[in-house]
This record gives C-alpha cells, sequence and structure tokens, in this order.
C-alpha cells in the first residue's frame, strides 16, 4: 500500500508542479478543469445519480468554470475573486465549510434531496477548483507559497501516514462526533 502511494506521487508531483510552473493560466485552468469533472462525477454517484444525472452535474461544473475562465480571461478588468458574483460563491462556500458541514456532520444529517446535494456539490467543487486556477496567478506572492505548501503538505501527509495513525485519527473523529 505504502509502495503504491509512493509511486502515485513520484508520477504526479512532478506532473503537477511542472503543469503549476509552466502552464499558461488559461490551460492551467483547463487542465484544473478536468480533474473538477472527474470530482464531479464522483460527487454525482455519492448523490446518487445516475448516468445522465452525473453527466448533467459534470456539465454544470464545466459550463461555470468555462464562464469564470471567459470571465477572467476577457475583457474584464476585475479577477472574479475580487467582484461581486465571486465574492458570493466564495461567501456560500465559507458559509458550507464553517457553519453546515461541521453541523452537518456532528447531527448525521441524512440529506436525500438529489437537487440540494447537487447544488452542494457545485458549492464545494466550483470554488476549489477556481481556488487553484487563481492561486497560480498569484505567483511569488504570500497566498500563492501558501498554496504551494499546502499541496506539497497533502502529498507529504498522504505517502507518510501509515494506515494505523489515520485509523486512530479516524477513530478519534468518531468518537468525538458520537458524544451527545
Amino acid at each position: 500500500m505504502l509502495l503504491t502511494r509512493v509511486l502515485t506521487v513520484a508520477v504526479l508531483l512532478p506532473l503537477f508542479l511542472v503543469a503549476l510552473f509552466l502552464l499558461p493560466n488559461l490551460y492551467w485552468g483547463l487542465l484544473i478543469m478536468v480533474v473538477i469533472v472527474i470530482a464531479g462525477w464522483e460527487w454525482g454517484g455519492l448523490a446518487g445519480y445516475g448516468v445522465r444525472g452525473r453527466a448533467l452535474f459534470c456539465s454544470v461544473l464545466v459550463a461555470s468554470a468555462t464562464l469564470i475562465l471567459i470571465w477572467e480571461h476577457g475583457s474584464y478588468a476585475t479577477p472574479l475573486v475580487l467582484s461581486a458574483p465571486g465574492r458570493a460563491i466564495y461567501a456560500l462556500s465559507a458559509a458550507f465549510w464553517l457553519g453546515i458541514a461541521p453541523t452537518w456532520l456532528y447531527y448525521r444529517w441524512q440529506v436525500r434531496n438529489r437537487l440540494l446535494l447537487g447544488v452542494i456539490g457545485w458549492i464545494v467543487l466550483l470554488p476549489c477548483w477556481h481556488a487553484m486556477v487563481w492561486l497560480q496567478v498569484q505567483a511569488f506572492s504570500v497566498t500563492w507559497y501558501a498554496g504551494v505548501i499546502a499541496v506539497a503538505m497533502s502529498f507529504i501527509l498522504t505517502i507518510s501516514a501509515p494506515e494505523h495513525r489515520l485509523n486512530w485519527i479516524s477513530r478519534q473523529v468518531n468518537e468525538l462526533l458520537e458524544k451527545p
């Protein structure tokens, strides 16, 4: 298992870093869009969508991401992050992660409404995609370095965490969630 993780990182990390540093932002956005479509397909499966529902959800993600790329690479002077629609998207995402997700996990809510699960997926995946695209533009700034460090730490944690530690962490989180 560890060997598989090490080999995966040994192949993907150099490719990721080459793309991060050498691709123009538009192409980087398109590349990361592929990753978000894969994540959207998985999200659709978790939401209980069939093949058509998953394809529709991925199409909505692609359409949204494409509109953002057109916004940022078109003649608009204000980056999406600094505009009212961008702030609304990030505010929705922050509200979800800081307010709704912890409550959802604590009370173990079972969401069965597929449309609501699709909206939540959009709120989770689209800002993640945009943050990765926008951070690439911020070359040599503090936020850019913080993003690179976060990605590197994620890779290091993935390959260095032994299974027994991950299981221990999982048990501790479950015990916290089970307390009334």
